[in-house]
């Protein structure tokens, strides 16, 4: 997906014949984030900037869904996030709004196994976790010293997480964080 709302694909089983498909998005929306969703042929694409589309009033961030099939994004976000209520939930984490607002989604990935959405964020340094209802059910600073420019986040099937760094000058990175084991013993 670039920026300016332009969605490109192609089907492996196919000859590589690339389809290019127009979104309902602007340069305004600053598309950075795109991940398979929750069911076949769909895929969550997140608002970096502006979070309207087709003179729909959203303000904040958002996260919008496009299935491939019907070759549509649903009109209302699967995920909103007013500024007003990003702050609350900041707050209430326990962090300083000023040390990760603006938040600015630059990467976006669903989880294999609890399918919570991740969501990181560059400007800011901040890891956001929502679940299916859209509600945020953690949040995560990220430290600068390790995270020089988080631009992107996914998860393999064993629901290991890998964080994209860019190097801000020098070489790019990727992160691996294994989840930790959680003892059994009675």
């Amino acid at each position: 997906v670039k920026s300016t709302g332009k969605l490109y694909y192609f089907r492996i089983e196919n000859e590589p014949e690339v389809t290019k498909v127009d979104l309902p998005f602007t340069s305004s929306n600053d598309l950075e984030g795109i991940t398979k969703g929750h069911k076949n042929d769909e895929f969550y694409i997140a608002c970096k900037q502006n979070a309207e589309i087709l003179e729909s009033g959203i303000k904040g961030r958002a996260v919008y869904t496009y299935n491939v099939k019907k070759d549509k994004v649903k009109t209302k976000p699967y995920i909103h996030l007013t500024t007003e209520s990003f702050k609350e939930e900041i707050i209430k984490a326990g962090l300083n709004p000023s040390n990760h607002m603006p938040f600015m989604p630059s990467g976006i990935a669903v989880h294999p196994h609890t399918e919570d959405v991740f969501l990181i964020s560059s400007v800011g340094k901040l890891l956001v976790v929502v679940n299916k209802s859209g509600s945020i059910v953690s949040m995560a600073p990220l430290k600068r010293s390790l995270f020089r420019q988080p631009e992107g986040i996914c998860f393999d099937h064993d629901g290991n997480m890998f964080i994209s760094s860019e190097g801000r000058g020098k070489k790019g990175y990727i992160l691996k964080f294994i989840p930790a084991q959680i003892d059994q013993q009675e």
